[in-house]
């Protein structure tokens, strides 16, 4: 199997993760300590970077596709958006509920994989 086939794949897979990975934090009994907090943050990441991604594709189409494969505001995004932000929320979520960490991990990958697949020209 080659790459182009199994990112798809583990990025669709990663989302239903994640969303068992939220609904297991609901349904915790106490959420009021620097685990959860933890928790929180990791499963947040991948929410706050495909929002950013949302936001690199709006620019993109501003300055207009060619144009936007140079643009540097558009290159730090692509950066901060697809790699530093699921880095650092997987991160803080290593230090959450040990049960999250199985949402958080593979949540964190797909949201990079996503930024990978959907950023190349």
């Amino acid at each position: 199997m080659d790459f182009w086939t199994v990112a798809p794949i583990l990025g669709l897979s990663a989302l239903f993760i994640w969303v068992w990975g939220w609904v297991k934090y609901a349904q915790a009994p106490n959420n009021s300590g620097w685990r959860p907090r933890a928790s929180l943050v990791g499963l947040s990441a991948p929410a706050l970077s495909l929002a950013l991604w949302v936001v690199g594709l709006l620019l993109a189409w501003r300055v207009g596709w060619p144009a936007s494969e140079s643009d540097p505001l558009i290159r730090h995004l692509t950066t901060i958006g697809g790699v530093w932000i699921p880095a650092l929320g997987m991160l803080v979520g290593l230090a959450g509920r040990p049960r999250l960490i199985l949402a958080i991990v593979p949540a964190s990958i797909g949201t990079v994989l996503f930024w990978f697949t959907t950023t190349l020209p």
